[in-house]
């Protein structure tokens, strides 16, 4: 027997695809710029990733409130929100620190991230077609901040960057071909 919430659920994110779309391409702008600028100071990399990420919780939290206004799940989307507002936030309010430890900041949002995508996917997998793609963007995140918070590279910004820029765009990537896929059906 089928979950009504789950229903319900899978007919909401049919009707909100747009923010998770728009989340995916707000990951492709951020990834390319990285990949383009690399030699920009930390500086830039620390404001454009905390614009970045403020966005990105944005559009997350704007998807959550409007699943629970329907009454659907929603709080896998409003966790993902608060750490992505909280992370963009007090990076553009403390960027000089935030170059400091730009590292760590990025490997938890990613691994905390990609735990929560892949809750999501696994919540979802016996009532979408397409949770997979929801569930490799979380894996991908999850690995990408383990390799980050234990393997840093400090010398290598320039690595970082490229990185960072890389995993901006496969996650955008995956993130616009769920959105278009959950349209679809």
């Amino acid at each position: 027997m089928q979950d009504p919430l789950l229903n319900t659920l899978q007919a909401h994110l049919k009707r909100e695809w747009k923010w998770v779309a728009l989340r995916g391409a707000a990951a492709l702008i951020f990834g390319f710029l990285a990949i383009i600028w690399p030699l920009a100071a930390v500086w830039s990399l620390a404001l454009l990733w905390g614009a970045f990420a403020l966005a990105d919780g944005v559009f997350a939290l704007m998807t959550g409130w409007r699943l629970h206004k329907r009454g659907a799940r929603w709080w896998p989307y409003l966790l993902f929100g608060v750490i992505g507002v909280l992370a963009g936030f007090l990076t553009l309010v403390w960027p000089a620190i935030t170059a400091i430890v730009l590292i760590y900041i990025v490997g938890f949002w990613a691994l905390f991230g990609g735990i929560s995508q892949i809750a999501a996917a696994i919540r979802l997998r016996k009532d979408i077609e397409g949770e997979w793609l929801l569930a490799l963007a979380g894996v991908f995140g999850a690995i990408f901040g383990l390799l980050i918070l234990f393997r840093p590279l400090p010398e290598g910004v320039l690595a970082i960057a490229w990185l960072v820029g890389f995993f901006a765009i496969v996650t955008g990537v995956l993130q616009l071909m769920l959105a278009f896929k959950v349209r679809k059906d």
